[in-house]
């Protein structure tokens, strides 16, 4: 009980300093979750049982779509903030088979859509105007982990694919890099994160500098039971001296 009240004292200290500490890097079973929404972005191959949005982002245009459930989270795919690569911004089998983020949902990353960023020109690098995506609809009192991956196959054209995500809610969370290039394992993992005062989470895929796009196939959004803090003492105590720090160094 007392290893426990401690871990709640560090973690509502990082909270008021706008902090996110990413400590997971696989799905979150030991989590108390309490609703989720799970997109799989694709063209052609369908993930059965996840939100499939199938099309390129650039060239269609997606009526929001609404998961959890009552039905009450809402993602909203904002078109004009992508950049396309002759004429596109997806095609199809583009990713890996065989993907281990989520092994129950091996074609969440057969296939991805991408923002081009003019092969390494900085035309799509992190703008704060951009997010590709809006999550609407959320409990501003509650917390959630996003978990978001992305994979390109071999046959990509030679394309550099390191990819930055972001969050931004009631602080800005990240960014988490991800290379995309023949990526089966690979995830960005946001945990705790809290929406702003109005609900949202914006989402960003953007190309690391230089690079030649933000890759992105698909996402899972978790809302959280407050006990599910104490998924912090798994990381021992190297967890608990990197809080305390975070917390020193303001």
């Amino acid at each position: 009980m007392k290893l426990r009240l401690i871990i709640l004292l560090l973690f509502i200290s990082s909270i008021c300093k706008g902090q996110a500490y990413f400590i997971a890097t696989t799905a979150p079973t030991n989590f108390i979750i309490t609703d989720s929404i799970r997109i799989n972005l694709d063209t052609t191959i369908s993930q059965p049982g996840w939100i499939n949005i199938g099309g390129d982002p650039f060239l269609d245009s997606f009526p929001p779509v609404t998961g959890g459930v009552n039905n009450n989270i809402v993602l909203t795919v904002i078109k004009s903030n992508w950049s396309n690569y002759a004429g596109n911004c997806a095609f199809p089998s583009n990713g890996m088979a065989g993907g281990q983020v989520w092994p129950y949902a091996p074609n969440v990353m057969s296939e991805s859509w991408y923002s081009y960023n003019n092969n390494g020109s900085n035309t799509d690098t992190f703008n704060v105007s951009k997010n590709k995506f809006l999550f609407s609809g959320l409990d501003t009192s509650s917390l959630y982990l996003l978990m978001v991956t992305n994979s390109l196959n071999s046959g990509s054209n030679g394309f550099s694919t390191s990819t930055e995500f972001r969050v931004i809610g009631a602080a800005t969370y990240g960014p988490i890099v991800v290379n995309a290039a023949l990526n089966i394992s690979g995830v960005a993992n946001f945990q705790p994160i809290k929406s702003d005062a109005t609900g949202h989470f914006k989402i960003y895929v953007n190309a690391q500098k230089n690079q030649s796009m933000g890759v992105v196939s698909g996402f899972i959004l978790y809302k959280l039971a407050v006990s599910s803090i104490y998924i912090l003492t798994e990381g021992g105590s190297n967890i608990l001296t990197e809080l305390s720090q975070k917390i020193i160094e303001g």
